[in-house]
């Protein structure tokens, strides 16, 4: 797919991400479905191993448990974008996107490639106007490839999406962002906190823009 952003064009590949990760639940050997309280630990607080016994993630599973019925649970999916991994031989000149599903227990699961991003680098030109294009560009390829690879999430994440696992009776699964992993500068750029206009743009997003997705 082609983006269109400040006159130039950054190529974008990826696959559907409810999908991909629907498909990597269905493969796996080792699942956990629902989120399991491990107890009180020997010190007072409550144990936790994984990010299914954290706080977090059980306070959404029982949100969907409230609104979908005991019939459902939560598909949790971490996202990782990090453009530092490019190549600075200049060998490389995109980066990838990926996904872990946090239900799925299988040690040799761990994240799977969902797309690729053109790596939009610094301007040859040092002026304002150059630096600001390309920070504008940066922030808006991201925010972009955000919205391509979670409209489908978005969608399920209101309604739940029916899923048939072997020898077992429907379930509805719930799609759940339960993280992103991003460096500072993609971090910032997700926030809408670099750019010259990055005050207009906050401003347009939360104060007029309805929240599409449940995290």
């Amino acid at each position: 797919m082609q983006l269109d952003v400040e006159g130039a064009t950054s190529l974008f590949f990826w696959r559907v991400l409810l999908q991909s990760a629907l498909d990597l639940q269905k493969s796996a050997r080792n699942i956990q479905l629902w989120a399991e309280k491990l107890g009180v630990g020997p010190d007072g607080p409550r144990m936790r191993s994984e990010i299914l016994e954290s706080d977090f993630f059980i306070s959404k599973e029982a949100t969907v448990h409230r609104r979908h019925g005991p019939l459902c649970f939560v598909l949790g999916v971490k996202l990782f974008v990090d453009e530092a991994v490019v190549s600075w031989s200049g060998a490389h000149h995109v980066h990838p996107v990926r996904v872990r599903v946090v239900n799925v227990r299988d040690r040799n699961v761990q994240w799977v490639t969902v797309g690729f991003i053109s790596h939009v680098g610094n301007p040859v030109a040092r002026t304002a106007a150059a630096l600001r294009r390309a920070s504008d560009s940066r922030n808006a390829v991201l925010q972009r490839l955000l919205d391509i690879l979670l409209r489908s999430f978005v969608v399920a994440s209101q309604t739940g999406v029916s899923v048939q696992f072997p020898g077992k009776q429907t379930l509805t699964a719930v799609p759940r962002v339960i993280g992103l992993v991003a460096d500072q500068v993609g971090e910032r750029s997700v926030l809408c906190l670099m750019g010259s206009t990055s005050g207009d743009v906050r401003r347009r997003f939360f104060g007029r823009l309805p929240p599409r997705i449940r995290i």
